[in-house]
């Protein structure tokens, strides 16, 4: 049944809709009876074209004409009128289609840049052209009156654009709710700062506060704060919730924009939601083009370190094969054969450690958390390093607290150690390596140290990022992921990691992990 009449239905609703929010405008300030600052129609319209189709133009135009009939234009001015209403909806509909796609909720800087240039600025031109020439050459628009009224016009049409338009497109796709609770309650109140401060800033009287004090450019910190948070759904929003609060308190005379005319101050008011709406526009879309780039880089490691596990795995197997021959007549190719060992083991390493990073980044690591006595799990894992360190001929110290229990990922802690280690036996030049577990208050602090090179304070933070790596010391042979992987899993335990190193003094690497 609805699928039936599904076109007449959205066509009426789109028909009332048109009728109720231009009454609204027209109510505030009618520049030559006809042209507002204030016309939400415009923004609907193209937004109904664009997801509905250009066969429900007609009832842009019948909704336009009965509008303009009803304020009082002569029947072929209203007409008039109405053609340019639609031209303006169906080009824009016709340009955002053309250049930005079917698909788009402004999620890229190309769709924002088309809805500016051509849909807020272009095709608003030409129902205010056509508009404002007909009122004029029926003689509703006296000679010097015209430019006020033109400019008037494709403001408030431009501004639908801008506000009304970005509403519906972004939001005709929900949003994912955020599961994390702390998010949730960040959001609700970014949402009612927004709303306190503009209230405040556009509805209060003291107006020698706000000049002097409270500023509306105030709000851009939190506009900002919100779409990088939260995107494109968040700031169009609270963009509309900013607009339509600065609109009523400028109404009321009260506010920052008081000194001209109510049209006068109307136009401060929009020019000021303009610069906000194009500010948030712009963020939005950045924020969640770097999301979809490294959304994009992620999925391409995580794929290829899937697909270098099939020939390591074979290279694994004919490995094997060669060990297993008598290789001590052949000194080259038992070199060779170790050579190809270390090599595979080596990109074995960095494809684990790649697909960990992404893992991670992209909150896909899950971490299987169990009540865990630490104490005896990392004496366990302490002694997997024995031939390792015989290798390095560091000897290692364990200090380790007994009875240390907790919730933790045995997985993770593992992973965390091993890099530490590694890191440790690589800078250790041979001397000895201490590991240390002590509980402290409700956490427990696990520390690596080294009599290394150590490390000068400005490089302190640095190695914590990715492929970062120091550099003249000829066994810094890694990728420069274990210390940034060590990092990202104590951040995922609600933990830090820290380091305290002097050049010439070795390094001690401290992690700090709450017990629950």
């Amino acid at each position: 049944m609805f699928k039936k009449y599904s076109f007449l239905l959205k066509g009426l609703a789109l028909f009332v809709a048109y009728i109720l929010t231009a009454r609204i405008g027209l109510s505030l300030s009618a520049v030559s009876g006809f042209a507002t600052l204030i016309w939400l129609p415009t923004g609907i319209s193209f937004a109904a074209l664009f997801f509905w189709g250009k066969n429900f133009w007609p009832f842009i135009t019948l909704g336009a004409l009965v509008i303009n009939y009803w304020t009082g234009a002569p029947l072929w001015v209203a007409l008039l009128m109405a053609i340019g209403n639609t031209l303006e909806a169906v080009l824009g509909a016709w340009f955002f289609h053309k250049f930005a796609g079917t698909e788009t909720r402004l999620d890229r800087i190309r769709d924002v840049l088309v809805l500016v240039l051509f849909v807020a600025i272009l095709s608003t031109m030409v129902s205010a052209s056509i508009g404002v020439m007909t009122l004029n050459s029926a003689g509703l628009v006296k000679p010097g009156e015209f430019w006020n009224t033109w400019s008037s016009w494709w403001i408030g049409d431009a501004l639908s654009d801008l506000v009304v338009a970005p509403l519906i497109l972004v939001w005709s796709k929900r949003p994912e709710l955020d599961k994390d609770f702390s998010r949730r309650i960040e959001g609700i109140v970014l949402t009612l700062a927004v709303v306190f401060l503009s209230t405040f800033i556009f509805t209060s009287r003291a107006s020698d506060l706000i000049a002097h004090f409270v500023r509306p450019h105030w709000i851009f910190i939190l506009l900002i704060w919100a779409t990088l948070r939260f995107g494109q759904h968040a700031n169009v929003l609270l963009t509309m919730l900013l607009s339509s609060i600065a609109i009523w308190g400028t109404v009321l005379g009260v506010g920052p924009y008081q000194e001209l005319s109510l049209n006068g101050n109307l136009i401060l008011v929009q020019l000021f939601t303009a610069a906000v709406a194009l500010t948030g526009l712009f963020f939005g879309a950045l924020g969640r083009e770097k999301d979809e780039a490294l959304r994009v880089r992620n999925d391409f490691i995580s794929i290829a370190s899937h697909e270098l596990r099939t020939p390591i795995t074979c290279l694994n197997l004919s490995l094997l094969v060669l060990k297993s021959q008598n290789l001590n007549e052949n000194k080259i190719l038992k070199q060779a054969v170790e050579t190809l060992e270390r090599q595979t083991n080596k990109l074995s390493t960095l494809a684990e450690s790649l697909l960990d990073v992404t893992r991670i980044e992209s909150g896909k690591l899950e971490l299987e958390k169990t009540n865990l006595n630490l104490s005896l799990f990392m004496t366990e894992i302490s002694g997997q390093f024995t031939e390792l360190l015989q290798q390095t001929q560091c000897e290692l110290k364990l200090d380790i607290e007994p009875d240390i229990n907790g919730n933790f990922s045995p997985y993770s802690i593992e992973q965390m150690l091993t890099n530490l280690m590694m890191n440790a036996m690589k800078y250790a030049g041979g001397k000895p390596i201490e590991v240390s577990l002590r509980k402290k208050g409700d956490f427990v602090v696990l520390s690596v140290s080294d009599l290394g090179p150590g490390i000068s304070a400005e490089s302190h933070e640095r190695i914590f990022e990715r492929f970062e790596r120091l550099q003249g010391n000829s066994n810094n042979q890694g990728f420069g992921l274990g210390l940034y992987i060590t990092k990202l899993i104590a951040l995922a335990h609600h933990g830090k990691v820290s380091i305290k190193s002097e050049v010439g003094k070795g390094s001690t690497f401290i992690v700090e992990l709450p017990l629950q």
